[in-house]
């Protein structure tokens, strides 16, 4: 190692107690340990705070219901892939549903834990920059950095996959990505462990495995075999896939289609359209084409201080992986079509361990007194400001505004996406429907706070998205409801009840309905904001229909 980057990372790993007498005068500035605002505890309770209002008042996300009415379904005993189709892999329906049996199953339950795996990643991200260089204020600014990111915000407060493989992943990264030469054989297997698990969740994190195994690697003793530390987080990723295997010989064809053949034929446009597509994703991400709510700019910031840190002269492997994370999810979130801005938040982490050492280094290569030094920290503060600007818009979009929130393209369609409308068409489902009478909803959200159970084939709001591309006979063994099956249920009276949206709103396709239902003795008896209740019948439990 070069005596510049020895030195370098001697004065970053100082020691609490050794601060006062060895730490550089150029230093100084990050010094910490005196305060207690810099400490563990105010990080997680802040964040706690932060992601618990967010949790309460994040307006409606379209797949919240599918994954939700996915739980609720396991919970109940039914199984993925065999008695539904559901097009992701199995991991997050049962903890959610494992989680609703201790605290019951709704919107805000399902929501808390989300927030509360948000804020164990934080955590743990504060005792790995902590751990990195032994300063407190950096592992704070990391904090910031994540906590305030609009992606975060915006994708780990709801009930999708984004806030439980992300945290798993995060896992075990920071049990893989060691300092020390020797790695402890646990810490490989449980990392493998948990990067399986979070591929139970999400199929495509399993293209980080190369960069972990190349960081076990590279971390182990050349004298014991550096290979002997990979063995383990094999072993741990292979058990952690094991449910897939389970699945997979339950439903082979079923669960193969819904993980991969659904994902291969949903979108329809041409190779050039993709790519450009993927372009104008990638220009909204990072502010350059303006993004879906203005607060883009983030991912830019850190993108650029994690390509200046891994280009700097002290590049060390504290950086590169870090990086090498980064880059490989955001190649990887590419890959599927259409892209959306949302799968990028699984970088974040990453690319804020980048970012704060650039900081880390900059601070240590300044001298306080140096002209250079006070330009650094305007445009410190700067960036910083505008950083924490574009977080609080991100906040007030999702929570309130809904301009340019994936799924509302409209701000009048707001009031449909905020989740006391959302309760209140279930709340109504409920008053009109007896207890496991069948119900239709063309959007599985109104039907996770009932009683009412869901026609089979409508579970999931892209069945009717994706039976066009299929035959008759291959959407009934893949549990995928079609029109004419919808038509043939409503002429036989089966669904007690059907729930359709507008076709401004998603899910709007039920819309198409309406004549249907009219002509089958089916009236509308409430309607909600763009919801509109259709109940097979009046009897003594339906009141004279009122609009709200």
């Amino acid at each position: 190692m070069p005596k510049t980057e020895k030195n370098s990372r001697q004065n970053l790993l100082i020691s609490p107690g050794q601060q006062s007498t060895t730490r550089p005068a150029n230093y100084r500035w990050l010094a910490d340990e005196s305060s207690t605002i810099w400490s563990l505890p105010t990080c997680l309770g802040l964040q706690t705070v932060l992601f618990t209002i967010i949790g309460y008042l994040r307006l409606t996300d379209t797949d919240e219901g599918l994954y939700l009415l996915a739980a609720k379904l396991v919970a109940q005993g039914k199984r993925l892939y065999v008695d539904f189709f559901f097009q992701q892999m199995p991991a997050l329906p049962y903890v959610y549903a494992v989680w609703s049996r201790l605290v019951g199953l709704s919107w805000i339950s399902g929501r808390m834990l989300s927030v509360l795996l948000s804020v164990g990643l934080g955590g743990l991200l504060y005792w790995h920059i902590e751990r990195l260089y032994s300063r407190k204020v950096l592992s704070c600014l990391a904090v910031l950095l994540y906590a305030l990111n609009n992606l975060v915000i915006a994708w780990h407060s709801v009930v999708k996959t984004y806030a439980l493989s992300n945290f798993l992943l995060f896992c075990a990264y920071v049990l893989v990505v060691s300092e020390k030469k020797r790695q402890i054989g646990w810490k490989a297997l449980s990392g493998g462990l948990l990067l399986g698990l979070a591929v139970d969740t999400r199929l495509y994190l399993i293209a980080v495995t190369p960069v972990l195994m190349a960081s076990l690697y590279f971390s182990g003793s050349r004298s014991d075999g550096r290979l002997k530390v990979v063995w383990p987080f094999i072993g741990g990723l292979a058990v952690g896939l094991t449910p897939n295997l389970l699945m997979l010989l339950k439903a082979p064809t079923s669960y193969i289609f819904d993980n991969i053949g659904y994902h291969l034929i949903r979108s329809d446009s041409s190779l050039r359209h993709q790519i450009f597509q993927k372009i104008e994703t990638v220009l909204a991400i990072t502010n350059l084409q303006g993004s879906y709510d203005g607060s883009g700019a983030q991912f830019a910031l850190l993108g650029l201080a994690a390509l200046a840190t891994v280009l700097s002269r002290t590049l060390d492997r504290r950086s590169l992986f870090p990086f090498a994370m980064s880059f490989v999810l955001f190649v990887t979130c590419l890959v599927p079509s259409p892209t959306f801005p949302q799968y990028f938040c699984v970088c974040v982490p990453y690319l804020v361990i980048a970012a704060v050492r650039l900081v880390a280094t900059t601070a240590e290569s300044l001298n306080v007194a140096d002209s250079r030094f006070r330009l650094m920290r305007k445009i410190g503060l700067l960036l910083g400001g505008l950083y924490v600007l574009c977080g609080l818009l991100a906040f007030y979009n999702y929570a309130y505004r809904g301009s340019g929130v994936e799924g509302i393209w409209r701000r009048s369609n707001t009031f449909d996406y905020r989740l006391s409308t959302v309760r209140q068409v279930s709340r109504e489902l409920s008053h009109l429907v007896a207890k496991d009478d069948p119900v239709i909803s063309f959007w599985p959200g109104y039907l996770v706070e009932c009683d009412c159970v869901p026609q089979g084939g409508t579970e999931n709001d892209f069945a009717l998205f994706v039976s066009p591309k299929l035959s008759p006979a291959e959407a009934e063994r893949r549990k995928i409801i079609t029109d004419a099956r919808v038509r043939d249920l409503l002429k036989k009276h089966q669904p007690r009840a059907v729930v359709v949206r507008s076709a401004d709103v998603w899910g709007g396709w039920g819309i198409s309905y309406r004549d249907a239902l009219q002509q089958n003795g089916y009236k509308l008896v409430r309607s909600i904001g763009r919801a509109e209740i259709y109940v097979q019948q009046y009897d003594d439990r339906t009141t004279v229909p009122k609009g709200t």
